[in-house]
């Protein structure tokens, strides 16, 4: 991912925030009616929220849709995809955030089960332990606010150009985000 492109803001680019994505595809379809180029980035968790029928009839718009792939929201989908240095970089933030590293702890415990280590200075990569990582993030709220998105994005960017992780969905997903801006 090329650091040296202009900002969103630059290219005239405002992101928008649905506050739910039940408000997606109404929010996106006013926005394109008012004549306006519009991307949509949607978690693919919640078809009762957001469902592929609604991106399609999006798509039919002209309205470009990207959902995670494997029906996931963006933290899962970050934590699965990250170089295991991201991940912990990403456990850290919401400990910051959090301010109490044992609540954090407590919530990714009960999303791991009773086999949990909490002796986090020891964990490796583990495919079980990134899933709960996501789903504590997702259901504890620990990036929902934009200065604590901001925060982990600031943490978690500088592992985005990871070589191993160039193919995975987060990588290619956030790359034709990118190549839309720039046409935008």
């Amino acid at each position: 991912m090329s650091r040296s492109r202009s900002s969103f803001a630059y290219q005239g680019v405002a992101l928008f925030d649905a506050n739910g994505a039940s408000k997606i595809r109404e929010i996106a379809e006013d926005l394109k009616e008012l004549c306006y180029d519009v991307s949509v980035l949607a978690d693919s968790d919640e078809p009762n929220q957001f469902s592929d029928a609604d991106a399609e009839s999006l798509r039919a718009k002209r309205v470009t849709v990207t959902l995670w792939e494997g029906a996931l929201c963006i933290e899962r989908r970050v934590f699965a995809d990250l170089p295991w240095a991201g991940v912990v970089a990403s456990f850290e933030v919401a400990c910051n955030i959090r301010g109490d590293r044992d609540h954090v702890l407590d919530q990714v415990q009960s999303q791991y089960g009773p086999r949990f280590d909490r002796y986090y200075t020891v964990w490796s990569d583990y495919p079980p332990l990134r899933e709960a990582l996501g789903k504590a993030a997702k259901v504890s709220g620990w990036f929902k606010r934009q200065s604590w998105a901001q925060q982990w994005a600031a943490a978690i960017c500088p592992y985005l150009d990871d070589a191993a992780i160039r193919n995975t969905d987060l990588v290619r997903k956030l790359n034709a985000m990118r190549e839309w801006i720039d046409r935008a």
